[in-house]
């Protein structure tokens, strides 16, 4: 197909040439039975000008835990932000080391003395079909204090 007539065709023409290039997307309904479980984090900064950020999230599926899901955190409260990203291991657990992460400032790291929480969601982006059956995974969220 040309790609004049994709577009003329509507957005169902484009996403069918465009699906060979992703990993399928389940539907994200009633049947999902992924979920993530994150706990409440606590980082002691000890007067330290920048101190080092670790974060985990576990993801399973149907109880069973899931290997090599792409998973987002997130600082939230004011000024939070996407923290990085980290990939399931075999046991399900999406392990986040920052290094320098938290400090007095956006420069010398993020100044999250206010953030309450942190957020983490499934990316919608995956690399296997295993991975991609957790997108419809909501988000978890767990309580976050950092004592500069």
């Amino acid at each position: 197909m040309r790609l004049r007539h994709i577009l003329r065709s509507g957005p169902a023409a484009l996403a069918i040439m465009l699906a060979p290039l992703a990993v399928a997307v389940p539907a994200c309904g009633s049947g999902c039975s992924a979920e993530l479980h994150v706990d409440p984090v606590e980082v002691q900064g000890k007067g330290r000008p920048r101190v080092d950020l670790d974060l985990s999230a576990r993801i399973t599926d149907d109880g069973r835990a899931v290997d090599g899901v792409e998973v987002e955190f997130y600082g939230i409260g004011p000024g939070g932000v996407i923290v990085g990203t980290a990939t399931s291991d075999g046991e399900g657990v999406a392990r986040l080391h920052a290094t320098g992460a938290l400090g007095p400032d956006s420069i010398n790291g993020r100044q999250a003395d206010k953030w309450t929480a942190y957020r983490v969601k499934v990316s919608v982006l995956q690399h296997s079909r295993p991975a991609a059956d957790t997108i419809c995974a909501g988000q978890a969220d767990a309580g976050f204090r950092f004592v500069p």
